[in-house]
Parts: C-alpha cells; sequence; structure tokens
C-alpha cells in the first residue's frame, strides 16, 4: 500500500498547477511519506524539478528539511545529481553548504563523489572554498 501525499504525486509528475490547489487548501509541504521518506521538495531536488522547487520554496517549505533513512538535505540531493540551477536556488534561500548527513557527507562531497565537476565548483564558489 502507498502512503504517497497528493502533493508528492502532483509533484513528481511536475503538476504546478494541482500542485497550487492542493498548497491553497492547507497540503503540509513538509510532510514527508513512507514510501521515499522525503519531502516533495527532498523528491523535487533529487530529481532536478526546478518549477517544483519554486513552487514548494515559495509556499513555505524548508530547504533543510532532510530525508528520513540518511538526514541528506535537499541541498545534497541536487549536489548528488548535479543539478545546478538548483543548488543555486537552494543556496540563495539559505541552505546550509555544510549540511552533514548520517555519513557526515556534505552537498561538496556529494557533488565530488558523483562526478559533477561543475557542481563542485559552484558549490566551492558559493562556499568560498579554495582548491
Amino acid at each position: 500500500m502507498s502512503s504517497q501525499t497528493p502533493l508528492l504525486l502532483a509533484a513528481r509528475n511536475s503538476y504546478i498547477a494541482i500542485m497550487r490547489l492542493l498548497v491553497e487548501a492547507g497540503s503540509e509541504v513538509d510532510i514527508k511519506n513512507n514510501d521515499f521518506r522525503q519531502t516533495p521538495l527532498s523528491w523535487a531536488c533529487e530529481r532536478g524539478y526546478p518549477e517544483v522547487i519554486q513552487l514548494l520554496i515559495n509556499s513555505g517549505a524548508n530547504v533543510e528539511m532532510p530525508d528520513k533513512d540518511f538526514n541528506q538535505s535537499p541541498l545534497s540531493m541536487a549536489a548528488e545529481n548535479g543539478h545546478l540551477e538548483i543548488i543555486r536556488m537552494l543556496v540563495g534561500r539559505g541552505a546550509n553548504l555544510k549540511s552533514e548527513d548520517t555519513g557526515g557527507r556534505t552537498p561538496l562531497a556529494w557533488a565530488a563523489s558523483n562526478g559533477h565537476k561543475e557542481a563542485v565548483r559552484l558549490l566551492r564558489k558559493l562556499g568560498r572554498i579554495s582548491d
């Protein structure tokens, strides 16, 4: 049995209009479901949906809310997958560049370990970290 919330289902399919209706109707933007143990924001950051992310952030989503399994932040998920635009969005909204998951990995470590050189450069620049 799936425990996906309507908002997560709309986010997964990038149904922006439906997401707006759900948020206006009071859907909790930071709720984690049991299947993925992620919020809609975490899910969108991992998969690279900037429109979904912008709507969620503008609706009050917590840019620091980690997943339940590994305490991985949305910024780490974006960095892990090399989503440069999303990294910029999250940092612009105050995401912690030095957040660590349960394994002690930071967004920079996630980008580096997955070979995302541009994401590494961007994170270093944003965090004012020299080589």
